[in-house]
């Protein structure tokens, strides 16, 4: 057994992550197994994904993520404000900072115990209609760091055997998607629930998927800037979208990050 590897979790709106500082020590690890051996609920520490910080000539870290089945996306929202306020208390970045991931550079600024994001601009949304137990269903696909299938109208119950339907349909082959559905409370706010593409099950919130809500909301409904959005947990997390001319110009998510505890498990490293 090698030296043992130090996380921290944290958890932003719900969503949780194991968080694992990389910048000086430098492990050697197969990131996907630990994120599959450290995110089981009941049977470990138990988290929606793995995120691992390291060096980048580029920003102040690289952030790494890794889904709890082991699968490596490209962003995650709420782990990039949770990777952010833990990137400050390491000591690794100031309260202002940047950081580079698979979809692009992010700036984020910790504002006491919220973190504001800056995402990278969202693709323009494309509306598909797939039929799901003899009922035509339609939705906007978009990707926000991501991509995220959303449907207008909360469903009444669970949601899992419909968003493994839509996380795996054909038309969204072969990377598959997140899938979202939304309601408007508000001119100003939204509650949303989430089916996530790696953790394969609901969770209790996301993100990009906030924000991929907010945007088809303003997009399609009487919905202004900024929206806040309610998540299954009851975390509001709020998105400011600065849309000119019908171009997304700017994308913020604000909302909290807070640490949970902190402990090492022993690996071959």
């Amino acid at each position: 057994m090698g030296k043992a590897v130090k996380f921290t979790k944290y958890s932003g709106a719900g969503n949780d992550f194991i968080m694992i500082n990389n910048y000086t020590i430098q492990y050697k690890e197969n990131w996907g197994g630990l994120a599959k051996t450290l995110c089981p609920r009941a049977l470990s520490a138990g988290a929606d994904g793995l995120i691992v910080i390291q060096p980048s000539p580029d920003a102040d870290f690289e952030m790494l993520y890794f889904n709890a089945d082991g699968s490596a996306a490209d962003m995650c929202g709420n782990g990039g404000r949770c990777v952010s306020m833990f990137a400050y208390r390491e000591g690794i970045a100031g309260k202002d900072m940047s950081f580079v991931t698979a979809s692009g550079k992010y700036y984020s600024v910790i504002q006491g115990d919220q973190v504001r994001l800056k995402l990278v601009t969202a693709e323009a949304s494309e509306g598909y209609t797939i039929m799901y137990k003899d009922i035509n269903i339609s939705g906007e696909y978009i990707n926000t760091g991501v991509p995220h299938y959303v449907i207008k109208g909360l469903p009444k119950g669970e949601i899992i055997s419909a968003g493994n339907f839509f996380r795996h349909h054909e038309t969204f082959a072969p990377q598959g998607t997140n899938v979202d559905w939304y309601e408007a409370t508000g001119k100003n706010s939204i509650n949303i629930r989430t089916y996530e593409r790696g953790v394969e099950n609901e969770t209790l919130a996301c993100g990009t998927g906030a924000v991929a809500c907010a945007l088809i909301a303003i997009q399609n409904e009487d919905v202004k800037s900024p929206v806040h959005v309610t998540t299954k947990s009851g975390i509001v997390l709020t998105i400011e979208i600065d849309i000119s001319n019908g171009i997304v110009n700017e994308i913020y998510l604000i909302g909290d990050a807070r640490e949970i505890y902190s402990a090492e498990i022993g690996r071959d490293v």
